[in-house]
């Protein structure tokens, strides 16, 4: 499967996880907390309620979303300052700290996703967001993610 048609929600998903284990773990190095995410997707895969990725074999193809999703963890953590003050700049009513962490996290994911893997397309990002935060955060995130994301969007693109 190319890289360009791949479903790289496991990724992701993934990414997700890495970044939810950051924040909680803040005593552990960075290294640490993704390294020890990524091993674990590779030898278990991940479960997506529209799609699992099996573990049996380290394939190429889960291999790559390992890949991709610490790609996108590791930029969200290098550049999460610049990425916190772009959500924080379009969410003026609500300060960075009381953003649900799987919303804030999914945030930074897609702005990541958006400014540094310029091949996705915007449409792309914003679903998988949206899909994201339907599946993991509250009955509230889809519209809020939805939202911000999109008002990021625009003032990325001018």
């Amino acid at each position: 499967m190319s890289d360009n048609k791949m479903n790289r929600r496991p990724a992701r998903v993934l990414a997700l996880q890495m970044l939810y284990a950051w924040t909680l773990r803040a005593d552990e190095s960075v290294d640490a907390v993704l390294s020890a995410i990524s091993a674990n997707f590779l030898n278990h895969g991940v479960e997506d309620s529209d799609e699992a990725v099996e573990a049996k074999d380290p394939s190429a193809e889960r291999t790559e979303l390992a890949r991709y999703g610490r790609f996108i963890a590791g930029t969200v953590i290098e550049k999460v300052e610049e990425i916190d003050k772009l959500i924080s700049d379009h969410t003026p009513n609500w300060n960075i700290e009381r953003i649900a962490i799987v919303d804030k996290n999914l945030l930074r994911i897609a702005i990541a996703e958006l400014m540094y893997s310029k091949e996705i397309a915007y449409r792309i990002v914003i679903d998988e967001a949206i899909q994201i935060a339907k599946e993991y955060g509250s009955n509230e995130s889809g519209r809020f993610v939805n939202g911000v994301i999109d008002s990021i969007y625009r003032t990325l693109s001018k």
